[in-house]
């Protein structure tokens, strides 16, 4: 059978690392292997991964100096030995059938990536599934339900390796799902979504996503930005244009005028390149306030807020 590589950063969360790693133990598809890329944590999340290693086989501990999630997975994928990859964060966990559910449909549909739907467990917990959108995927349409189904994550679908030959995480960024999960699809062949519940995404303060700020609101635009350009450079413009104009308008709601890349969204919209089709009436109103009655503007989106755009 064939095997999956399962790639773990780990930073300072030894509150829920046990249950990450023991969830994946658990697992009722047993030809795997567990990479615990440690990324020179502080607390004693270093001495839990080694006595996960020194009890099973199938893990593998990795010490690294301190470079942020995207360089512990790219040395993750660089050390990883099977014929398949997943991801899965430290202070996360997984169902059972995390791995042969997606590992049985991507042998038996010859599938290069097989996503399924995940729990977002907070204060409350969310179900993130599109059973609408069960089955194959066609190229043609696959980068337009892209967002729609939360997809840019990494640690919700299986990869064949091979996808990642040329492929790594942009180092630096928080938000380095984004641009990965562009390249990887495009690279890919076939692309299978299950509606099937398979993970359990966990919010908490204190992460790198929780709290947002101008710095991370940048880092949002310029990883999305990245695969606009990398969908121009394919030939997909409507689809770059779709993602342009999601992530300016995104960007205004939560920073307004006072963003580093405000000016830019503002030339964006006056461009003949913004296309006025592809919106909801809207999202047309709150560029127009946002243009030329800044007041409004504001007032919608406090009332809207990220809804607004529907």
């Amino acid at each position: 059978m064939p095997t999956i590589s399962i790639i773990v950063p780990v930073y300072n969360v030894e509150q829920y690392l046990e249950q990450c790693v023991q969830s994946l133990l658990d697992q009722t598809y047993t030809d795997i292997e567990i990479l615990l890329m440690e990324d020179g944590s502080t607390d004693d999340s270093p001495e839990i991964c080694d006595s996960f290693a020194e009890k099973d086989r199938r893990v593998k501990a990795f010490h690294l100096e301190h470079g942020g999630i995207s360089a512990a997975r790219n040395r993750g994928i660089e050390n990883a030995s099977g014929d398949y990859l997943m991801f899965t964060d430290g202070d996360d966990w997984v169902e059972p059938d995390f791995c042969k559910v997606p590992m049985e449909t991507a042998v038996r549909e010859k599938a290069d990536i097989v996503m399924f739907g995940f729990y977002r467990e907070g204060r409350t917990c969310e179900m993130y599934s599109r059973p609408d959108h069960r089955g194959e995927v066609p190229y043609a349409e696959r980068f337009v339900i892209f967002e729609d189904l939360a997809s840019a994550y990494a640690w919700n679908k299986l990869y064949r390796r091979e996808l990642f030959e040329d492929v790594r995480f942009p180092e630096g960024y928080t938000y380095e799902d984004i641009p990965v999960a562009y390249r990887i699809l495009h690279a890919s062949g076939k692309f299978i979504y299950l509606d099937d519940m398979l993970y359990h995404y966990r919010t908490r303060e204190g992460s790198i996503t929780w709290t947002k700020t101008h710095e991370k609101e940048n880092d949002h635009y310029d990883t999305r930005m990245m695969a606009v350009n990398d969908l121009l450079s394919w030939g997909l413009r409507d689809e770059a244009e779709k993602l342009r104009f999601d992530t300016c308008f995104t960007y205004i709601l939560r920073m307004d005028t006072r963003g580093k890349y405000s000016k830019e969204c503002a030339g964006y919209f006056r461009s003949a390149e913004y296309r006025k089709d592809v919106q909801s009436w809207r999202a047309r109103m709150m560029v127009r306030a946002f243009l030329f009655f800044p007041p409004l503007f504001r007032a919608i989106s406090a009332h809207f807020g990220d809804n607004a755009q529907n």
